[in-house]
């Protein structure tokens, strides 16, 4: 199992690093994980949601929705995309570029609890020499339910109990955009995305196994449907794209 530290803001290390061909062993003395047996047995752990509690707010970003929706009507040549659209109009401070430190390597089945434990209880003991009351550990989702059944089966006054685990965002945003194919299942999404790639791609992309193609797909459709609408709404023409392509 292997750990990374993130920390922002981040900082410049600049070492000529040699590249050697080295041994497992030299690996291990330079930093290792001290394996330590979880206390067995455990009693199966059970996630309860909480009521979901709905807060009306106004969503600053509503009206920038609403520019770059109708956008695509007046001047579709250098309508930039989402991103840009967010990068050109928001003004704000940012800490920066992180940095991305690596931690020892635990050499075990990453799916063994051993391996867990003594992970858990390694970063534990780091987050407390830097005095850091609570650590936030992002696991893949696999493994996350492994970590999460070990944290609440420890003991009251335990330095673990302590450890947040949470599952990557990558994973989260993969969950979604699958709910929202399994939703939009027999609706036409499937054959309109068919429009611009191949078969087997869009099976991907409905299931979230391809994120970049997902995410720039969905973006596509929402900016087509709401260019219907408005151009609708507001009596103005679609603008057609002219083919560059020869005879």
């Amino acid at each position: 199992m292997g750990i990374i530290s993130a920390v922002t803001p981040g900082t410049e290390h600049v070492q000529c690093i040699p590249r050697r061909h080295i041994e497992l062993k030299e690996i291990t003395s330079a930093g290792h994980i001290q394996i330590v047996q979880p206390v067995e047995p455990r009693h199966p752990v059970e996630i309860r949601y909480n009521d979901v509690v709905i807060k009306r707010v106004t969503d600053p970003s509503r009206n920038i929705d609403l520019l770059w929706d109708i956008s695509l009507l007046f001047d579709s040549e250098t309508r930039t995309s989402w991103a840009g659209t967010i990068q050109s109009v928001l003004q704000d401070d940012h800490p920066g570029k992180l940095s991305v430190l690596f931690l020892p390597m635990t050499y075990m089945n990453p799916s063994d609890n051993t391996c867990f434990y003594s992970t858990l209880k390694f970063l534990s003991e780091h987050a407390q020499k830097h005095n850091v009351q609570t650590t936030i550990v992002t696991f893949d989702q696999p493994l996350w339910w492994k970590a999460y059944n070990l944290i609440q089966t420890e003991p009251v006054g335990s330095a673990i109990r302590n450890v947040i685990v949470r599952i990557g965002g990558l994973h989260t945003e993969m969950s979604y955009i699958d709910a929202m194919g399994h939703l939009m299942a027999e609706s036409g999404l499937k054959e309109l995305l068919e429009l611009l790639y191949a078969s087997n791609a869009v099976d991907h992309i409905l299931t979230g196994k391809a994120i970049s193609r997902s995410v720039r797909g969905h973006f596509l459709v929402d900016a087509a449907l709401n260019a219907l609408l408005y151009a609708a709404a507001l009596q103005v023409p679609i603008p057609q794209l002219q083919s560059t392509v020869g005879g």
